[in-house]
C-alpha cells in the first residue's frame, strides 16, 4: 500500500511534478489542437472566399439571365461604361444619344426588370454604390441621373474593406430621374434600411432628391448612406475626389478617362449664363462619365484604407447629417455662403458667375421651402432670439413697409442676427453679379436650354409661362471662345434681321428694344431670327463687307497713284 502511495505522489497528479513521457504528451496534444485551430482558419477562409466567388458567379449568371430578356437580349437598352461594363439605361425620354426609346411593352418590361435586380439587392442586403448627376447639385438643383451598381468589395454588415478584392462586373442602373417609373425605383433603393448606398461626397445628392425640384420636388428621404468621402476626411476638412484620385495606383484605373475632362461637358461655362449643361439627350461620353465615378469609387474602396478599419463611424456621421438637412434644411446655409462668399471674392469669369448664380438659386429655393423670408431669418437666430418681442416685431414691420429711418434699419439689422446678415450680404453680392452680368433667374429656377437660345417662340419651342421664363435663354454663347459683351453685342446688332411679328407673342413685341442697356453694353434678345433669316443675314453682310473691301482696294490705289512723282505717273501710263 505504501509502495502504491508513494507511486500516486509521484504520478501525474503528485506533489513532485509531471513525468517527461506525460509532458511530452501533453506538448503533442497542444500541437495537434493548434494545427486544427490553424486548419480550421485556413477552412475558414477558404470557404469565406469560394462563398464570395459563389456569390460573384451566381450575381454574373443572374444578370446575363437577365439580358436574355426578350425585349433586351439585344442589348439595344444597354450603356457600355469605360470598363465594358453594362448599364441598364431606364428611360422613355430619350435620355442618351444612340439609346433607343423603348415602346410601351419594352417599357414596362425594363420597369419590371429594375424592381426585380433591386428585390435581389435588399434580399441579400447587399452594399450599392451610388451617383448622381444633374444642375447645380444641392439646395436649388435638379437632378438628371442616378446611377446604381452592387460592390463585393465591402463587407455588408460589418462595413470592412475587402482590401484586392477584384473590380464589379455585373449590370448597373443608369436611371432618368424626368420619368415617374424611373424616380420610384430610385426612391426604392435610397429609402431601404437593408442597402448601404455608398456616395463620395452624399450631402449635396440627399440635398437634391429631397427638395428638388422646387416646384414638384422628389421627397425621397434617404436612409442607410455611407459618404465614403466622410472615411478619409478629419479635422471637418473634406477630401477632394480630386486628391483622391492621385493616391490610386495608376493601373487600378487605367482605361477610365480624365474625371476632369467631365465627359466632354463644360458645367461652369452653361450654369454661368443659367443653361443646362446636360441637355438631354446627352452624349455617350457624359453618360460614360456618369456611371465611370461608380468605377473611381469602387477603386477608392478596393484599395484604400480609410482612417478606421471599417466605414461605420463614417455612415453614422453621414446619417447625422442627412437627419439634419431633412429637418432642418437651413442648418449648413451660413458656412455654406461663406464659402460661396470667398470664392465670389476670389474667382473671376465665368467662375466667379456661375457662383454668383448658384447662390442666388439657393437662396430662392431655401425661401420656398422655409415658407417665407422672415421664417428663414428667423431659423438662423439662436434658440433664445427666435421669437422677437412685441417691439422689435413692429419695428421690422415698419422697416419691411418702407421705413428708411436709422431705427427701422437697425430693427432689420438685429431681426436678422450675424449669421443673418452675413446670409444677406452673399445673396446682395451674388445679385450685383448677376445684374452686372445680365441674366436672369425665373422664379420656379427653369432653366433654359441650350438649342432654345436660338429658336423663335412658335417654331416648335415651348411657350413661356411666366414674365421671368421669357427672358432664360441669355445670354446664349456657350460654346467656342469668349468674347466680352461689347463684342457680343456688335455680333448681334450685325447679324440682326427683320423678323415676322405674327409668330411673336404680343407680349414679346418691342422685346429687344427694351432689353438692351447701352449702360453695361448688355444685349439680351428675347425675339431671335430663325436659321434660315440668320443665313440669309450672314450672306448679306459677307456680301456688304466684299463691297467694302473692294471699294477701300480701289481708293487706296487712286490715293497711291496720285502721289507718284511725273516720270513715274509717266512711266506707268505707257
Amino acid at each position: 500500500m505504501g509502495k502504491s502511495k508513494n507511486k500516486s505522489k509521484t504520478g501525474s497528479n503528485g506533489a513532485f511534478g509531471k513525468s517527461p513521457a506525460e509532458e511530452s504528451k501533453k506538448a503533442s496534444k497542444a500541437a495537434a489542437e493548434q494545427e486544427s485551430k490553424a486548419a480550421a482558419t485556413t477552412t475558414t477562409a477558404a470557404t469565406a472566399e469560394a462563398e464570395e466567388a459563389e456569390e460573384a458567379e451566381s450575381q454574373k449568371e443572374e444578370s446575363q439571365s437577365l439580358l436574355k430578356q426578350p425585349r433586351i437580349k439585344d442589348g439595344s437598352f444597354l450603356l457600355r461604361s469605360s470598363w465594358n461594363v453594362p448599364f441598364l439605361v431606364v428611360s422613355n425620354l430619350d435620355l442618351v444619344e444612340e439609346i433607343p426609346t423603348p415602346n410601351a411593352e419594352e417599357w414596362k418590361e425594363l420597369i419590371a426588370l429594375c424592381h426585380t435586380l433591386v428585390k435581389q439587392w435588399i434580399g441579400r442586403k447587399c452594399v450599392v454604390l451610388a451617383d448622381f448627376e444633374g444642375e447645380f447639385m444641392g439646395m436649388g438643383g435638379e437632378l438628371v441621373s442616378a446611377a446604381f451598381q452592387r460592390t463585393l468589395v465591402v463587407d455588408s454588415k460589418a462595413l470592412a474593406p475587402l482590401l484586392g478584392s477584384s473590380a464589379t462586373k455585373e449590370m448597373g442602373l443608369l436611371l432618368d430621374l424626368r420619368c415617374p417609373e424611373a424616380i420610384a425605383v430610385t426612391k426604392e433603393i435610397m429609402e431601404s434600411e437593408d442597402l448601404c448606398k455608398a456616395i463620395w461626397g452624399a450631402d449635396g445628392d440627399v440635398t437634391s432628391l429631397k427638395y428638388s425640384p422646387m416646384i414638384n420636388p422628389l421627397s425621397i428621404s434617404s436612409v442607410n448612406v455611407l459618404d465614403v468621402q466622410l472615411g478619409f476626411s478629419q479635422d471637418g476638412r473634406r477630401l477632394g475626389m480630386g486628391t483622391m484620385l492621385k493616391r490610386l495606383p495608376p493601373k487600378m484605373v487605367a482605361g477610365l478617362p480624365d474625371k476632369g475632362l467631365a465627359g466632354g461637358v463644360d458645367f461652369t461655362v452653361a450654369q454661368a449664363r443659367h443653361l443646362r449643361s446636360l441637355d438631354p439627350p446627352i452624349s455617350l461620353s457624359a453618360a460614360q462619365y456618369a456611371v465611370d465615378d461608380l468605377h473611381r469609387l469602387e477603386v477608392v474602396l478596393r484599395t484604400q484604407k480609410p482612417f478606421e478599419v471599417n466605414y461605420r463611424s463614417a455612415r453614422n456621421r453621414t446619417m447625422g447629417i442627412v437627419h439634419t438637412i431633412c429637418d432642418e434644411p437651413h442648418a449648413f446655409l451660413v458656412p455654406k455662403m461663406k464659402s460661396f462668399m470667398g470664392k465670389m471674392t476670389s474667382a473671376s469669369g465665368d467662375d466667379r458667375l456661375a457662383t454668383a448664380v448658384r447662390v442666388k438659386r439657393h437662396m430662392m429655393a431655401l425661401r420656398h421651402v422655409m415658407g417665407s423670408d422672415e421664417a428663414l431669418y428667423q431659423a438662423l437666430l439662436p434658440k433664445s432670439l427666435a421669437t422677437p418681442s412685441t417691439s422689435s416685431t413692429s419695428s421690422a414691420s415698419a422697416a419691411s413697409k418702407g421705413d428708411k429711418g436709422p431705427e427701422a434699419a437697425a430693427a432689420a439689422t438685429s431681426a436678422k442676427g450675424k449669421e443673418g446678415e452675413t446670409v444677406a450680404a452673399a445673396e446682395k453680392a451674388a445679385d450685383a453679379i448677376i445684374a452686372a452680368a445680365g441674366v436672369v433667374i425665373p422664379a420656379d429656377l427653369h432653366l433654359a436650354r441650350k438649342a432654345s437660345a436660338r429658336t423663335v417662340p412658335g417654331s416648335g419651342a415651348a411657350a413661356p409661362a411666366s414674365k421671368d421664363e421669357e427672358d432664360d435663354d441669355g445670354p446664349w454663347e456657350v460654346a467656342g471662345p469668349k468674347i466680352s459683351q461689347r463684342q457680343k453685342f456688335k455680333k448681334e446688332m450685325r447679324a440682326r434681321v427683320k423678323v415676322d411679328l405674327a409668330a411673336v407673342s404680343a407680349v414679346q413685341v418691342g422685346k429687344v428694344e427694351e432689353d438692351f442697356d447701352p449702360k453695361r453694353d448688355v444685349f439680351r434678345p428675347t425675339v431671335l431670327p430663325d436659321s434660315d433669316d440668320d443665313g440669309d443675314a450672314a450672306d448679306r453682310q459677307k456680301a456688304k463687307r466684299q463691297k467694302r473691301k473692294a471699294a477701300a482696294g480701289a481708293e487706296n490705289s487712286q490715293a497711291a497713284a496720285q502721289q507718284l512723282p511725273a516720270s513715274k505717273k509717266a512711266k506707268k501710263a505707257r
